[in-house]
């Protein structure tokens, strides 16, 4: 079934580790691609990742962007703010606009 694999010859199918997935009929788990994530055994898909959040591939988790940057849905790194923005939290989708009578380089 679909979040496990076999290989030739196998009397049953294994689950699939964290991190990875599978359709129906693999070999083979894929792993989960930058932006995505598995945090759990056995899955046909991976999900994705928030806004402000990142993953590199493979992934069994989210991390949150630091301070000062940001990041879009689905997202493999965080941006930094650009001049005249800020994020002054983390886990932030996109910057602030710094007010008037201040500025951020």
């Amino acid at each position: 079934p679909a979040g496990s694999y076999s290989s030739g010859g196998a009397t049953s199918c294994s689950l699939c580790p964290i991190g990875t997935y599978s359709t129906l009929s693999s070999a083979v788990c894929k792993s989960c691609s930058a932006g995505t994530f598995a945090s759990s055994v056995g899955l046909s898909s991976c999900q994705i990742c928030p806004a402000g959040s990142y993953s590199s591939g493979g992934a069994t988790s989210c991390s949150l962007c630091p301070i000062g940057t940001y990041s879009t849905l689905s997202s493999a790194v965080c941006k930094s703010c650009s001049a005249g923005t800020f994020a002054s939290s983390v886990g932030l989708s996109s910057c602030q606009i710094c007010p008037a009578g201040s500025y951020s380089s």
